[in-house]
């Protein structure tokens, strides 16, 4: 019964987040910061790298997601928190899949900041590599300034979304590795 108490209160707060977030017309009010601050940073060439493998183990069969999208985007504060509340509520909810309306709403937040992204001229931001297809599921950015990003990837079925929507810290001159797997994916269920 509390986690059922805990997933409603979450699911609250995130939507309420959300609704905020991509109100129409609204852009993020950290954004013009964020992007000022990553511009500064490749200039000073203040930059380091993403790096992990993309895969699930459960259930069953382990599932490398080879030749996979995975894409990286700067991360806001506002951003980082609709994140946070999406990842308290599906805690709160003993990891079970998540309605459809609360991924729907992350992903409605998250296709409109890309729009903020690309309006702002910045659209070279928004970078997306693929999986390797040989034997392990890497991924890696290069190149990256300094800052916060968020790593996202998903993975369809017939019945639920399995997304990965992870912040990453990038430092200059380090690889920051970062798992998508298990422990990082939130689930969803498909309408």
């Amino acid at each position: 019964m509390r986690s059922r108490i805990w997933s409603a209160i979450g699911m609250t707060v995130l939507l309420s987040a959300c609704a905020t977030m991509s109100e129409t017309g609204r852009t993020d009010p950290d954004l013009p910061a964020t992007l000022a601050r990553l511009q500064a940073h490749r200039e000073q060439n203040r930059t380091g790298s993403v790096w992990g493998f993309l895969y699930l183990r459960e259930p069953g069969v382990p599932t490398s997601l080879k030749d996979w999208p995975v894409t990286l985007l700067p991360l806001t504060p506002g951003l980082e928190a609709a994140v946070q509340h999406t990842r308290q509520a599906y805690r709160a909810g003993d990891y079970a899949p998540m309605p459809f309306q609360t991924l729907d709403q992350l992903k409605q937040v998250l296709n409109s900041y890309r729009s903020q992204l690309n309006d702002a001229g910045r659209g070279d931001l928004i970078r997306q590599v693929k999986t390797e297809t040989g034997n392990d599921p890497k991924f890696e950015f290069r190149e990256v300034p300094e800052g916060r990003w968020l790593l996202l990837a998903e993975m369809p079925s017939p019945a639920s979304l399995a997304v990965w929507i992870v912040p990453v810290t990038v430092t200059a001159g380090t690889a920051a590795k970062q798992m998508l797997n298990d422990q990082t994916v939130i689930e969803g269920l498909i309408q």
